[in-house]
C-alpha cells in the first residue's frame, strides 16, 4: 500500500492535470469564456479570488487527464474546497476531461484526488501550503492567453479583453 502511495505521488509531480473555471451562465460543460490553473496537483484548491470573486463561475473542468489516472473532481460553493462538494464527477482511467456541471449556484472553489478500487476515502481539511496565480486566461472566441508571468495589476486589467467576466484569479490550496 505505502508501495503504490509512493508511486502516485512521483506521477503526480511528473504530470498534472488542468482545472479551468467557466463563465458560461448557460451552464454548459467547457464553453464560454474561463480562467486556468496548468497543472495542478492532486488535492491543491483552486479559489477563484481577488476582484473576480463575484463572478458566476457556471462550471469547471478538468483536462488533460493522463490515461490510467483514476480521479474523483469536486466543485465547492465555498472557497475552502471544504465540506459537503456541490458537485462532482469520476474518472475511469480513460484519459477523457471531467465536468462539473453547472447546478445553478456558483462554484467557488475546485479539486481532484486519486481513488483507488474498493477503498473508502477519507475527505479532511488540509493545511494551504502554496499559493500561485492562474496561468491561462480562455476567451469565448477560442484565444488562450498564458498570464502565469503578468502582474496583478496586469490581471485585472484583463476584464476589457474577456467582456468584463474575469479579472483575477488566485490559487490556494
Amino acid at each position: 500500500m505505502l508501495y503504490q502511495s509512493v508511486i502516485l505521488g512521483l506521477v503526480a509531480t511528473a504530470t498534472a492535470i488542468d482545472i479551468r473555471f467557466y463563465t458560461n451562465r448557460n451552464g454548459a460543460c467547457f464553453e464560454g469564456p474561463w480562467i486556468g490553473f496548468a497543472n495542478v496537483n492532486p488535492g491543491v484548491c483552486c479559489i477563484p479570488a481577488g476582484a473576480n470573486a463575484n463572478t458566476f463561475w457556471a462550471t469547471a473542468g478538468l483536462h488533460a487527464i493522463p490515461k490510467g489516472w483514476r480521479i474523483m473532481g469536486r466543485g465547492y460553493g465555498n472557497s475552502r474546497c471544504n465540506e459537503l462538494p456541490m458537485q462532482y464527477a469520476s474518472g475511469n482511467g480513460n484519459g477523457a476531461d471531467l465536468c462539473l456541471p453547472h447546478n445553478g449556484n456558483s462554484l467557488k472553489s475546485a479539486k481532484y484526488d486519486f481513488v483507488q478500487s474498493g477503498q473508502k476515502r477519507d475527505v479532511k481539511d488540509e493545511e494551504c501550503k502554496d499559493r500561485t496565480k492562474a496561468s491561462e486566461l480562455g476567451l469565448g472566441d477560442g484565444n488562450v492567453y498564458d498570464i502565469s508571468n503578468m502582474t496583478d495589476e496586469d490581471v485585472n486589467n484583463l476584464d476589457n479583453l474577456s467582456h468584463k467576466e474575469l479579472v483575477h484569479v488566485t490559487l490556494i490550496c
